[in-house]
């Protein structure tokens, strides 16, 4: 984890169309996701915008690790089942109660966790995570 705290190796800064290359198995068009993403009718960003990607040799991994599986037919499936599983999970927090309580022995089978944290635990963690870096800087 010491290596987050040195910057010159934590970012890295790229274009977009190093990006698209780098993930070319998913198919993804970065550009317009990005126009999307920040939806300024005033800038428009192209394949030529640089950007700062955080942990490069992370991205690179999982890079090399999509190119082996989804560009195999017979293992793409693991991929899809892990992204739909993680979503799942990740959103469960998100929806009403009743599926959080569903989930649950779920989640008990996976990380041996046998309850869920309170809503309120959840909302301090996510903001936390969000805006943690830059709460940090603030002075109380």
């Amino acid at each position: 984890m010491e290596f987050l705290q040195k910057h010159d190796q934590t970012y890295h800064l790229m274009t977009i169309k190093q990006l698209q290359d780098q993930y070319q198995a998913l198919g993804f068009d970065f550009v317009s996701f990005f126009n999307e993403l920040f939806n300024i009718s005033t800038i428009k960003l192209d394949e030529n915008d640089q950007m700062i990607v955080i942990t490069y040799e992370l991205m690179s991994n999982v890079s090399t690790i999509l190119n082996n599986y989804l560009l195999t037919s017979e293992k793409s499936h693991i991929v899809i089942d892990h992204t739909l599983l993680s979503f799942v999970l990740g959103m469960s927090a998100h929806l009403p109660l009743i599926f959080e309580k569903t989930i649950l022995p779920l989640k008990n089978v996976l990380f041996g966790t046998d309850s869920s944290p309170e809503r309120w635990e959840s909302c301090i963690k996510q903001t936390d995570g969000a805006f943690g870096f830059a709460l940090g800087w603030l002075k109380i």
